[in-house]
């Protein structure tokens, strides 16, 4: 299964959950292939977000696919900022934030509307290092230049493998036991090892 086709189907499932009215394990109890752990961590994914929004949904379709959908909930959202902008245009000061915005930036601003793979906001990035900002308080050492490097590289391997849908114990695992019988210069070989490879073993993935 892809990761978009993984994240679909939770989607779906956190939708049928909710209208249901269920607790999580009664919904869990009548739903054979899930398990209530599973459906607590998909829940806490979509804590702040709605997950019947088309849109939410678009963010893991395909460029093909999304680009059209976004082109027309975004077209909608910046005629309406262009309406506000337009009629306070007399009072909107050109070098203030929203004049030099607006005005002057309009060619980055509908950008997303032209390409599927660019996103609305870094609201997904934001999140991911949340953690480590918070995490680098307490750590021992991380006030050094090399333990603030070793810091960084492990937290990118952590939050690149639970974005890909994986479970970071299991995948490091993995990797503690592939990596030292490895030819690190054969590339080919690595890629496989990589969060997104689709030849990672199911052991690997956040549901098992």
């Amino acid at each position: 299964m892809t990761k978009a086709e993984r994240q679909a189907l939770w989607e779906t499932r956190i939708a049928e959950y909710k209208k249901s009215g269920q607790s999580v394990r009664e919904w869990c109890a009548t739903h054979e292939d899930v398990n209530p752990k599973q459906l607590w961590y998909w829940l806490r994914k979509y804590k702040n977000q709605d997950v019947v929004y088309p849109g939410n949904s678009n963010r893991w379709l395909p460029v093909e696919i999304r680009e059209p959908s976004s082109g027309v909930q975004g077209n909608s959202l910046l005629v309406r900022i262009g309406k506000t902008c337009i009629e306070g245009k007399r009072k909107i000061a050109p070098t203030s934030v929203i004049g030099g915005g607006y005005f002057t930036l309009t060619d980055k601003l509908v950008a997303f509307l032209q390409d599927g793979r660019l996103e609305l906001d870094n609201n997904r990035s934001e999140r991911s290092i949340k953690p480590f900002v918070i995490g680098r308080k307490n750590w021992l050492f991380a006030n050094t230049p090399r333990g603030a490097k070793a810091s960084a590289i492990t937290y990118s391997i952590i939050e690149t493998a639970k974005e890909n849908g994986l479970n970071p114990f299991h995948y490091l695992i993995y990797l503690f036991e592939k990596l030292p019988n490895l030819d690190l210069k054969d590339k080919n070989a690595l890629d496989q090892l990589l969060p997104w490879s689709e030849t990672l073993p199911p052991v690997c993935r956040m549901n098992n």
